[in-house]
């Protein structure tokens, strides 16, 4: 039995000393039984024995993915998840494209206007479901959100880049989102593991076993899909984060949320109910007889009923017919006996400050913070957000970033096929473009920026380090997720269009407002040396002075007469000549003053 128990629960070995076994899962520890949530405790455990980080992730991802995916569908991890990819995707990154001039061969005039018009055209092929999407059915923008939630569930961005031309289309690339667990996972070939194709030592390909979306049957065989073809055009991609050196496969991010997740889950329950018992009423009857006087005072009757059974029969007859059902009633107990009232009680503790703690558990392993995962801002202040924010800002640029390699793969594959057709013309043609692939299709990729807990404040910061020239335009677009070039281009037709309709221009303050109070003019100060300055200046000669008093300087008892009188004759001069300024300053601004 206890070895049974012991292979169940993931252990194994001979002795006193339980061992974990590889096939133990970072989900569910060896220590922790079975038994709740139809499937064990939920939570996070790492492998009791030193090996290859890779090969502990391989052998706990499929009960731990399956578990997250679980999380984001049946509770507020779901919620949180939306949150975290608002900061990461938005309604979608969006591409800047930045050519290399020094290999493209254009100047900085040329490629600035040819990387505008390939983002116009980029930007009409992602907004159509019908040119983006191999199913027809979402946006590019959609299919990003749809793969952030892949990331955050199986931990796994499983994607195809098809062409297809359907009636009416400008393009023929197309972006297909598949399901992680559609990798085969070993094939006869020695070769295809883990759903990959290897050679080389480094994988080249993905196996993936289709689905029929009418009738929903799986093909018996896998079809092979290399990353790329044999000219460099992307062709399938499984996007994850490393957490190990070597990898094949990917881990969901939330299972370091899982075990305070589903601990706060239980809590839940368990606060519930004990919320429902303690509504529950009991009356208890307490009698004063000994148990041996009882006994024999209900022995008597039939022979083989014992004493204890004619007590219990007895008493159950006599509150049968004076019970508290139908209160309210009275009852009338035995002799001796009075009747209690009880109800369940329980030291509810801390349970707030608990509940949260696992919440903030949970939202740190999100990458996001507590009160933007919970919606619960009580007690949260300006400073508190905002560094809450920033904090965790670099887990959401880091987690756009691989956003951004799903997104860059499917820009490449489609500007390909976009110069290939002729709807995007390049110097040197399609050749030109092969041989310099990388400088044609570099861009980077913009989402939202981060939130502000006082939008006045950060403006206002903005325009003072643009003021002080410590920052560019470029830089403050994009904080903001904006293109400095195309808010320049943006506020020129804007001017424009305002000039043509007489109206004056919207981006400085209006003429017809009334103006503004005059400044009150600043006072001179005029010094007894002759010397002029504004009231401000003098205040801050004043206060600088005072703070620089001289100081007398204090030294050993080896110190002769001579020099001893020397330095005090300099101190002395040095404090009238501070006395003197310091009357002078006053004096001018007193009479600045009146």
């Amino acid at each position: 039995m206890f070895e049974r128990m012991k292979a169940a629960l993931g252990m194994g070995g001979g002795g006193g000393e339980a061992v974990v076994t590889p096939g133990a899962n970072l989900s569910r520890g060896p220590e922790i039984p079975a038994g709740s949530f139809a499937g064990g405790i939920e939570t996070a455990h790492i492998d009791g024995i030193f090996r290859d980080t890779g090969d502990a992730v391989m052998d706990a991802a499929p009960l731990t993915n399956a578990r997250a995916v679980r999380a984001l569908f049946d509770s507020d991890l779901g919620g949180a998840v939306d949150v975290a990819l608002g900061q990461i995707v938005g309604t979608g990154l969006r591409p800047n494209v930045q050519p290399v001039i020094e290999l493209t061969g254009m100047t900085q005039r040329e490629a600035d206007a040819w990387a505008r018009r390939v983002e116009r055209l980029f930007a009409l092929w992602a907004s159509d479901p019908r040119e983006c999407d191999a199913a027809g059915s979402r946006s590019f923008g959609q299919m990003q959100r749809t793969a952030g939630r892949a990331y955050f569930g199986p931990g796994e961005i499983l994607a195809t880049f098809p062409t297809k031309r359907r009636t009416g289309n400008l393009f023929s690339a197309k972006v297909s989102l598949l399901d992680a667990h559609r990798l085969a996972e070993n094939g006869i070939d020695e070769s295809d593991r883990h759903g990959l194709r290897f050679a080389g030592g480094e994988p080249v390909g993905v196996r993936i076993r289709d689905r029929d979306p009418a009738t929903g049957m799986e093909d018996f065989s896998a079809r092979f899909v290399p990353f790329r073809s044999r000219s460099g055009r992307p062709l399938s991609a499984l996007l994850y984060d490393h957490v190990a050196p070597v990898q094949w496969r990917g881990l969901s991010p939330l299972t370091a949320a899982l075990k305070p997740h589903f601990q706060y889950g239980k809590l839940a329950d368990a606060t519930l109910a004990t919320s429902i018992l303690q509504t529950v009423l009991a009356a208890v009857v307490t009698s004063n007889a000994t148990s041996e006087e009882v006994m024999q005072m209900f022995s008597h009757g039939d022979v083989d009923q014992t004493a204890m059974d004619a007590y219990t029969a007895t008493k159950v007859g006599w509150y049968r017919q004076n019970s508290l059902k139908g209160l309210p009633n009275v009852i009338h107990a035995l002799p001796g006996e009075q009747v209690d009232f009880k109800s369940p009680t329980t030291d509810p503790g801390d349970l707030g400050t608990f509940a949260r703690l696992l919440k903030l558990e949970s939202a740190r392993a999100l990458g996001i913070g507590y009160s933007a995962a919970t919606g619960d801002y009580s007690g949260a202040t300006y400073s508190s957000v905002r560094m809450e924010t920033a904090v965790n800002w670099p887990i959401v640029l880091q987690r756009r970033g691989i956003i951004g390699r799903f997104c860059q793969l499917v820009f490449e594959a489609w500007l390909e096929n976009a110069i290939l057709d002729g709807t995007v013309p390049v110097p040197g043609g399609y050749l030109a473009f092969l041989a310099m692939r990388p400088a044609w299709t570099r861009c980077e990729w913009r989402g939202p920026s981060m939130p502000q807990a006082d939008e006045n404040k950060s403006a206002s910061a903005a325009a003072k380090r643009l003021e002080t020239g410590t920052t560019s335009l470029a830089t403050e677009c994009e904080a903001l997720g904006l293109d400095w070039q195309d808010v320049l281009a943006q506020r020129a037709r804007e001017k424009e269009m305002a000039s043509n309709l007489g109206l004056p221009d919207p981006h400085v303050a209006d003429p017809k407002a009334a103006p503004a109070a005059p400044a009150r003019a600043t006072p001179q100060v005029t010094l007894a040396s002759g010397e002029a300055m504004d009231f401000t200046a003098a205040v801050e000669r004043l206060e600088q002075l005072e703070a620089n008093q001289p100081q007398r300087v204090r030294t050993g008892r080896a110190e002769d007469a001579k020099a001893r009188r020397a330095r005090d004759a300099a101190h002395k001069a040095a404090i009238n000549k501070w006395n003197a300024e310091r009357a002078d300053l006053e004096a001018a601004l007193a009479a600045a003053q009146e």
